[in-house]
């Protein structure tokens, strides 16, 4: 902590979060948050490269010396839409969970195709170079989800938040498959 070796703005004319940040091992930071502005740069091949409407996810690369975009792209549907997390793998691919209100979302290859409710957590695939998703899905039930923290390894992509749903997909054998009230925390495990 005793030099500063890159500091730099990013965003647009609206407003500009970032939640999350991971470092690959070439040393580019992987940045994930929620955006109001329409005019982000986003780069060429982006997933999303316009915004859906409300307030929209974002997934932006660095190079390592923080001064050029290497990738950003929106993530969202037409309603509020949130990247609270990101994570990596050894190839460089990135996985984001958050929170949607969108019911159209963009899902792919989901494990859970239809929005659930109020708000669902989501978990999005990334390969990458971001051009497509390898996987998007929503986890929710009725009521409320959020999904606040993710990571990856060789077994699977796992996801944790809060819910107050009662009826929040389970599998049977889990550790606990009935809601305690107000909001649970809950954990998921996705296939690769």
């Amino acid at each position: 902590g005793s030099a500063l070796r890159y500091a730099t703005y990013f965003g647009g004319t609206g407003n500009d979060e970032g939640f999350a940040v991971a470092v690959d091992r070439r040393g580019h930071a992987h940045i994930a948050g929620a955006t109001s502005s329409s005019d982000l740069p986003t780069t060429t091949g982006a997933f999303q490269p316009t915004p859906a409407g409300g307030d929209d996810g974002f997934a932006l690369t660095l190079n390592r010396t923080g001064s050029a975009i290497e990738y950003l792209t929106y993530l969202g549907g037409t309603a509020q839409d949130w990247v609270a997390d990101i994570a990596l793998d050894a190839q460089g691919n990135m996985y984001l969970t958050g929170t949607t209100m969108s019911a159209n979302f963009p899902v792919r290859d989901a494990s859970q195709p239809t929005y659930g409710g109020n708000a669902d957590a989501f978990v999005t695939a990334l390969p990458s170079r971001g051009s497509s998703v390898a996987f998007s899905t929503y986890i929710g039930g009725t009521s409320r989800e959020d999904g606040m923290a993710v990571a990856a390894d060789r077994g699977g992509i796992y996801v944790t938040g809060f819910t107050a749903s009662q009826n929040l997909p389970t599998t049977p054998g889990a550790f606990d498959r009935t809601y305690n009230g107000n909001r649970d925390s809950f954990v998921a495990k996705l296939a690769r």
